[in-house]
């Protein structure tokens, strides 16, 4: 479950790549290489990290080391004012790191339970009978079950990601920026809802046509949440 969910890992070095390309200009006026003599510092303090998340079993710490590292040597090579005009296309690194299991168990209850209230009141809203139990719904006599891969945790970062992506590759305000990173959530959990209510009804009255529904309201999602935050 845990792959399948940091799936969007694999998109984090091309966005990196992008958004220092997209950047590239701010670079040639800038042949400086002040602030180079802390690169091997960062780089030492990777070492650090490294260190004591084997030790501590902080796996978060552990994996965060290379990516400390791989900071300390552009600094290093570069100086620390070009890489701070870079700096957006640094930083998306530290998204490779995975989600701890205790945080994404702390997160992914509230959400399972959200989504099935939310989407057990829409169903009603439109004159569906729904029984809500638990993280059950009872649909003419089906039980649909929301389980923990439908909450909206495994739209949340790829949708966190690719809006991160947008903002700072246009000329945006730093408000506008930071508005459409935040209500990146309320959008994933709004979207997650609109996929489960059809998925819900399928189940409840076309179970052979159930899976169809599921997997392409998956694939929707994401073009989707974006349209809604660039609109």
């Amino acid at each position: 479950r845990g792959s399948v969910e940091q799936g969007y890992i694999l998109m984090v070095p091309l966005i990196a790549a992008y958004l220092v390309f997209v950047r590239r200009s701010r670079l040639r006026g800038d042949r400086g290489r002040w602030g180079a003599f802390i690169g091997p510092l960062i780089v030492c303090a990777s070492f650090g990290a490294a260190i004591v998340g084997h030790d501590r079993d902080v796996l978060a710490l552990w994996h965060a080391a290379p990516v400390i590292a791989f900071v300390g040597l552009v600094v290093a090579t570069v100086g620390l004012r070009r890489t701070t005009l870079i700096l957006p296309g640094l930083f998306i690194l530290f998204a490779v790191i995975p989600l701890p299991g205790v945080v994404r168990h702390y997160l992914a209850q509230p959400l399972q339970g959200f989504a099935t209230s939310v989407t057990a009141f829409m169903l009603e809203l439109f004159g569906v009978p729904a029984i809500k139990t638990g993280n059950l719904i009872e649909i003419n006599g089906f039980p649909v079950a929301v389980g923990e891969a439908c909450n909206g945790m495994r739209l949340v970062m790829p949708l966190a990601i690719v809006m991160y992506a947008f903002v700072f590759s246009l000329p945006l305000r730093t408000g506008t920026r930071m508005l459409l990173l935040v209500l990146c959530l309320p959008v994933a959990l709004l979207c997650n809802v609109i996929r489960l209510v059809p998925t819900a009804l399928a189940y409840g009255y076309f179970p052979s046509q159930a899976e169809m529904v599921h997997e392409i309201g998956g694939w929707v999602m994401i073009p989707l949440a974006i349209g809604i935050l660039v609109g």
